[in-house]
């Protein structure tokens, strides 16, 4: 089980995507009724939504609305039964913003949606047509409206992602007519946008853009405590759905867990992810039984593969943490046999696979450490009799803890233990203790030192994660560089 999940989190985007697609729009939102109708959509708030939408006098509008409404319901709930009606739902609302000033805009947020629809019930074929349609029409505005807020925003999103397609695949993806894709100017572009829409009512809440693309980008630094707390107040479960996401990688599994505690009923019916975060969160807190509960909500509301292949996990590592390695055996196959029929996170995969194996004092060890719990991962290590063949991962788990607890110098040093027992393990340990130690040495200011780590940690990525460890050893070169060049 991971913590950056890219395709859940980027659910979670793109279920936002309509907002600055339209918030933006400031001839529209000059329109109270329409502003206070677009905020029930954004909020999945159905019962509000109908008195709310039947005070907009532009019947465009009015009926792009109704049918944008049924486009989220369908996004948040992943119901099979209903993809035939949302498929109807998106192709009127298609049609309703053919002639509409910003058409290709909202052309391009409603294909982005169907993108995910697309791929969340395993065609990747069908989710990568979507996408490519939703380019065209990104460019086209470009070319039409390229100052308009809406479409800079766009081109913030697609720089970001597009700047992620690995090496390789650059040729074909130009071909097919895409752009490289520019990571700092999708950035750029986020915080034009924020500036233009400074101020303006009913604006797209750039905190969860942010946080999107720092989580895309398997950043630590998630969202500032500023941001945390706008998206603590929202009343969007997408906002408070990725404010959860945040505080996981965080690592403040009981600030998330009061989040949870306090969420209204109504979220769990429109957005059922959230039984997927609160299994997770009550496995790291060594609620074996709660998180199993909750892992058999979401199994039995939600229809998507990605996010039911982890809760598996999720009921998998319970079991085993309770000492019933049968069952947890037996769990972890039925993980395995879901993601041959589906893209399924790859890290996901790899620890199911490995569930016989796992050891299940680092198993507890690892759910302490990404609870938030340091001190008693680090106090279950230290009496810990390390078996040999997961002395890598004891070593690093060491050094993490302690490099978050503020003593750096022992966890430099067992960073450089786990990095010397890389060589011929391929698993992830050896490259990121190589990344964490360059980031403590860009604090200290010593980049000679940060770059001799991050040609370690290129030199031993020859394994599993390396898409992900390639982005991380990115973003570590390029801030880097901006401090030499400062």
């Amino acid at each position: 089980m991971r913590l950056v999940n890219i395709k859940r989190y980027a659910a979670a985007v793109l279920l936002a995507l309509f907002a600055y697609a339209c918030n933006a729009q400031r001839s529209l939102f000059a329109d109270k009724t329409i502003s206070k109708a677009f905020e029930c959509v954004y909020n999945i708030d159905n019962e509000s939504f109908v008195a709310q939408n039947a005070l907009v006098k532009d019947e465009a509008m009015r009926r792009y609305l109704e049918e944008y409404m049924a486009v989220m319901n369908y996004t948040a709930t992943n119901n099979k039964d209903n993809y035939n009606k949302y498929m109807t739902a998106s192709d009127a609302a298609l049609k309703v913003v053919d002639a509409h000033k910003y058409g290709h805009t909202l052309h391009c947020n409603l294909l982005l949606h169907r993108c995910l629809v697309e791929m969340s019930n395993g065609s990747l074929i069908g989710g990568g047509m979507q996408f490519w349609k939703a380019y065209r029409e990104f460019k086209a505005g470009e070319k039409q409206y390229p100052e308009y807020e809406g479409q800079i925003m766009l081109r913030g999103i697609f720089n970001i992602l597009l700047s992620q397609i690995p090496e390789k695949w650059k040729g074909i993806a130009g071909f097919l007519g895409f752009d490289g894709g520019d990571l700092a100017k999708g950035f750029e572009c986020i915080e034009d946008y924020r500036r233009r829409m400074n101020g303006v009512p009913g604006a797209f809440n750039e905190s969860l853009l942010l946080s999107f693309a720092n989580i895309f980008l398997s950043h630590e630094q998630v969202v500032s405590d500023e941001l945390a707390n706008q998206m603590k107040l929202s009343q969007s479960p997408v906002v408070q759905y990725v404010y959860l996401l945040s505080m996981g990688r965080k690592y403040h599994g009981s600030e998330a867990e009061k989040v949870i505690a306090a969420l209204p009923a109504r979220f769990y019916n429109v957005f059922p992810l959230f039984y997927h975060q609160k299994a997770k969160f009550a496995l790291r807190g060594l609620r074996t039984r709660d998180a199993i509960a909750a892992a058999d909500d979401f199994i039995r509301v939600y229809d998507g593969m990605a996010c039911r292949n982890d809760a598996y996990l999720i009921k998998a590592y319970a079991y085993l943490l309770d000492g019933n390695s049968a069952k947890a055996n037996e769990l972890a196959a039925q993980c395995v046999k879901l993601a041959a029929k589906s893209d399924v996170d790859k890290r996901t995969l790899a620890d199911a696979e490995r569930v016989p194996e796992t050891d299940r004092t680092l198993l507890r060890v690892r759910m302490q450490f990404e609870y938030g719990n340091f001190y008693e991962s680090l106090s279950t290590l230290r009496g810990y009799k390390m078996p040999e063949q997961h002395r890598i991962e004891y070593i690093f788990r060491y050094a993490r803890a302690q490099h978050l607890m503020g003593d750096v110098t022992h966890a430099l040093a067992n960073y450089d233990r786990a990095i010397s027992w890389a060589a011929n393990d391929k698993r992830y340990f050896g490259p990121y203790s190589a990344v964490y130690a360059a980031d403590e040495m860009i604090k200290q200011n010593k980049l000679d030192a940060a770059r001799a780590y991050i040609k370690t940690a290129r030199q031993l990525n020859n394994g599993e994660f390396s898409k992900e460890i390639d982005q991380r050893i990115a973003l570590t070169t390029r801030q880097i560089d901006k401090m030499e060049n400062q």
